[in-house]
């Protein structure tokens, strides 16, 4: 009798077994959309896509917010994330909104995550979003979007489907980085002044005080991935000709941008280069951004990186036009800020490993940039 018991309690025990199997399995998983007009952030979405902690779990996927992509793809998720820190286009927008209403009319959760300093710039679409600006859970995926890499999008992955759909997962914070100071590829750190930039820089033995320095203005650390590869380029370009190199991010946002170029309130550098940012130095205040070039009473060249994913160097190299005639823009903002002889030193190329699209360094185009930069730097000393 006993037997037949245990045998009968086994056998539900495994059915129980089974039962909490196939309910586990017929859960829906959530579902997070992201659209984001970044291509990088959309190679890696796709590769967290495929991360064997998230797939077959969580459906994440990522669509292009582009004016160049074609944008009939279906909206729909639990979370909907529209738009990331590398912003969306009005016309990306306007194509999108009525399929975004109808997924917040669904059910889904929309949140707005571009940079929250021009967050005004889409009035017209900010009521699409349904999650406060106040919760905690959009702050944290903000936190997330700041600095764009694998680990930090994976987390997000997780993070976002427990907080919105009850999943279960360990969450782990945000990966952060300073987006704002000096850098090079070789500090332990983003140098937050000059300072102590210059006592780093001292200790490698590179900085010479009788060299001319080079100033380097760059964007935002959001996408190294995409960017480190050419600033890398051109500051070793420098120092393998015995020049010292600042080099450091300038926008609105960062209010001591020009400080990172001032010792005891004085320009310590003898040219700068700006790296082409597709807009005025100042997008914000351009009269701003002149004023202070005229503060650094140097040089400036235009150092020029196409933006277009389609062009290649090698697809450069073979183009008569030097500036393609759809980023003549890059031209005219610099000149209007004061920023002369553009030198294109970088075109576009796809890690194929990785899918990361990046600035791949013209070589030659860099040493011609070095050459005529430290030539303005040594005029700047030579007396009347």
């Amino acid at each position: 009798m006993k037997q037949i018991v245990l045998l009968l309690l086994c056998i539900g025990i495994f059915c129980m077994m089974g039962t909490v199997s196939a309910e586990e399995n017929t859960t829906k998983a959530p579902e997070i959309l992201i659209i984001s007009s970044s291509p990088n952030e959309l190679a890696l979405i796709n590769k967290v896509a495929e991360d064997p902690s998230i797939k077959d779990k969580i459906n994440i996927r990522g669509e292009p917010g582009r004016t160049d992509s074609n944008l009939t793809y279906e909206v729909k998720g639990d979370i909907i994330i529209f738009g990331t820190r590398s912003g969306l286009s009005a016309p990306v927008w306007e194509a999108l909104k009525d399929k975004v209403e109808t997924a917040k009319n669904n059910g889904s959760y929309v949140m707005i995550c571009v940079d929250p300093s021009s967050r005004q710039d889409y009035a017209p679409i900010l009521h699409l979003q349904n999650v406060d600006t106040n919760d905690t859970r959009y702050i944290e995926t903000l936190k997330y979007l700041n600095y764009t890499c694998y680990e930090n999008l994976k987390r997000l992955t997780l993070f976002l489907a427990v907080s919105f759909c009850n999943y279960t997962a360990a969450i782990e914070p945000p990966i952060q980085r300073p987006l704002w100071g000096i850098y090079h590829p070789e500090a332990p750190e983003i140098f937050s002044n000059l300072t102590s930039y210059l006592q780093w820089y001292k200790n490698t033995g590179k900085y010479n005080e009788t060299s001319p320095t080079v100033g380097i203005i760059t964007t935002e650390y959001t996408d190294m991935a995409r960017d480190g590869p050419l600033l890398d380029a051109i500051i070793r370009s420098f120092e393998a000709k015995k020049a010292n190199v600042i080099a450091a991010t300038y926008t609105y946002r960062d209010p001591k941008s020009l400080e990172y170029f001032l010792l005891d309130g004085k320009p310590i550098i003898d040219v700068a280069i700006v790296i082409s940012r597709g807009g005025l130095l100042n997008s914000r205040n351009w009269t701003q951004g002149i004023e202070d070039l005229k503060k650094l009473n140097v040089t400036v060249i235009n150092g020029i990186r196409l933006f277009s994913p389609n062009m290649t160097v090698q697809d450069w190299e073979n183009n008569i036009q030097g500036v393609p005639s759809s980023e003549l823009y890059q031209l005219a903002f610099a000149e209007m800020d004061g920023i002369i002889e553009p030198i294109v030193i970088s075109a576009k190329e796809t890690d194929p490993q990785t899918g990361i699209i990046y600035n791949k360094p013209i070589e030659y185009q860099i040493e011609w940039l070095v050459d005529r930069a430290l030539s303005w730097a040594r005029l700047k000393k030579t007396p009347n």
